[in-house]
This record gives structure tokens, C-alpha cells and sequence, in this order.
């Protein structure tokens, strides 16, 4: 029995990726088996694409995916962006100014195609948080291709800006949020979790605030990736774990939690699955293919 969606939206960390960074075998396997029995495979996550090389390699990746929390669409052979949003300069200068005064790192996500690098690191005349410098050096050493820039004064307009990105504790992360969703109500899209993968251990992980144009959120840009593959919007399926997964899994055919998903991001979805240390990706997978969900 042929499967009765055509293309399979999986985020990235915490939902096929694990807290160690990577795809267990288990999971793999359950693509190849997807993809065998017809059905699309596409990634979409919060990473930029710089961050997904390395993932796209492994998955033999040939479908475009959704990056950059649904801001870009990319192809996933050349590793070019195909479709992609941005936010208003004087937003982001808007963004720069409500998080003086939080102990907060903040980058401005550039457009590599365009700028040559992926983020701008605003330090207002310090170093970057230990939190960011911890996770860039852990980066570097896994030979990421993810490109900084730092500025203390800027430019930050010398490119259209995909994101502003802010990480930090819990608690200066929930502050500097709701201010941002109450000054930025209906110009951009404020949203905030923690950061589940890529954290040593017995370190606290970061929280993690974005804010994105207010069009750019991965179930706007699922459909717009479903148009370009002549997929219909109810033949597509998703699965993922966090605040910015909501609106996929509200808005696809089958919407699927991971266990470990908060409260709020289950009830968004029609099923849950196991959490991804044991392999819910593969489980929904295979239920998927034998026609149970």
C-alpha cells in the first residue's frame, strides 16, 4: 500500500538529530526505507544552512529543505538558496536596541549567498557571552562551515537580515521575549526554547529567542517548498519537537510531536511519538509506511 503522504518534513535537533549530534542508525535506515516506498524526505530547522552540510551529506539529501526557521528554502544538493525572507532594517535596529541591558548574545543572521557569512555578532563594545563563544568554538572544532562576523558598531545593514538570533539564560531570555512580542506585535514573529543539542555535558543549555519577518515560519515555507515538488498541501506530513515546530505541525496532514516535546507543542499535534533517544523518527516512519497513521 503506497503511503498516503508524498512528502515527510523532519526537524533537525531534537527530533532526528540527538542531544550528541547525531542521526542514530535507526532513523537513517527508516528514511531509506521512506524513500523506497515513494515518500519525500525533506529536513526543516532552525539551523542555518551552514549548520546542515554535514547532515544533508549523510541523508543523501536531493529534495530542496527548509532552514533558518523557515526564513530560506534551499537546494540540498548545490547548498544555494532557492526562496528566502528578511527582516526590515529598521526592525532590526528596533531588536539591537530592546536587548541592551540583557546578558544576552546576539547575532543578526546575514544571507551567506550574499554577504559571504552567516551572522553578525553584536557586542556593543564586549565580548561575545560565554554561552555564544562556548558553542562557536565547538563549532570550529567539528570543522562547522558556519561563518561570524563580529561588530560593535556595525554595519548591520550591509545585507538584508534573515533573523535576529539572542541566546542566553532561561530567565533573560523569557524577559527580553516578551518585550519583544509586545513592541514587535504584527511586524515579526518572536518566539523562544531551549537549545536541546550540542550543549557538554553538566552545562545548563541556553535558551534560545528569535525573531523572524513575519511571513517566515516553516509551515509557510513547507507549502511554498510543496508547490515547487507539485505536492499537495494535504499530502504533507512533519514532525518535530519545539516552539518554532507549532505551525508545521498545526498546518500539515499529520502533525507529529516527540515525546520529549513540551505540553503546548503536543497538543499542536494529531499524534505523538517516542522521544528521540529512542528513535521516534523511525517509529513514526514505519507507522506511516504500514498505513497506521
Amino acid at each position: 500500500m503506497p503511503p498516503r503522504y508524498d512528502l515527510l518534513a523532519i526537524d533537525l535537533d531534537g527530533t532526528l538529530v540527538g542531544r550528541q549530534g547525531a542521526i542514530s542508525r535507526e532513523n537513517m535506515q527508516a528514511i531509506r526505507r521512506a524513500r523506497r516506498a515513494g515518500l519525500g524526505v525533506t529536513i526543516c530547522t532552525g539551523r542555518v544552512l551552514s549548520e546542515c552540510h554535514a547532515v544533508l551529506d549523510a541523508l543523501e539529501q536531493q529534495e530542496p529543505v527548509v532552514v533558518s526557521g523557515g526564513a530560506q528554502i534551499a537546494c540540498g544538493t548545490r547548498r544555494r538558496t532557492l526562496d528566502g525572507r528578511s527582516l526590515d532594517a529598521l526592525l532590526i535596529d528596533r531588536v539591537a536596541e530592546l536587548s541592551r541591558g540583557h546578558d544576552l548574545a546576539l547575532l543578526i543572521q546575514k544571507d551567506r549567498d550574499h554577504a559571504g557569512y552567516d551572522y553578525v555578532v553584536v557586542c556593543e563594545g564586549q565580548r561575545p557571552h560565554p554561552v555564544l563563544e562556548l558553542w562557536m568554538d565547538k563549532q570550529r572544532a567539528k570543522g562547522s562551515q558556519v561563518e561570524y562576523r563580529v561588530s560593535r558598531q556595525g554595519p548591520l545593514h550591509q545585507w538584508p537580515s534573515v533573523r535576529a538570533v539572542a541566546s542566553g539564560d532561561a530567565v533573560e531570555v523569557a524577559r527580553l521575549s516578551e518585550l519583544l512580542a509586545r513592541e514587535l506585535a504584527g511586524r515579526a514573529m518572536v518566539h523562544a526554547f531551549p537549545l536541546s543539542t550540542h550543549v557538554p555535558e553538566g552545562v545548563d543549555p541556553p535558551h534560545v529567542l528569535e525573531v523572524f519577518p513575519i511571513d517566515a515560519d516553516k509551515w509557510s515555507a513547507l507549502k511554498r517548498l510543496a508547490d515547487r515538488l507539485g505536492v499537495g498541501h494535504d499530502r504533507v506530513a512533519a514532525i518535530g519537537d519545539q516552539a518554532n515546530d507549532v505551525a508545521m505541525l498545526e498546518g500539515a496532514a499529520l502533525g507529529v510531536a516527540m515525546g520529549e516535546a513540551p505540553e503546548f507543542v503536543k497538543a499542536a499535534a494529531d499524534r505523538v511519538a517516542e522521544p528521540c533517544a529512542q528513535h521516534g523518527v523511525a517509529r513514526t516512519i514505519d507507522r506511516i509506511l504500514g498505513g497506521e497513521w
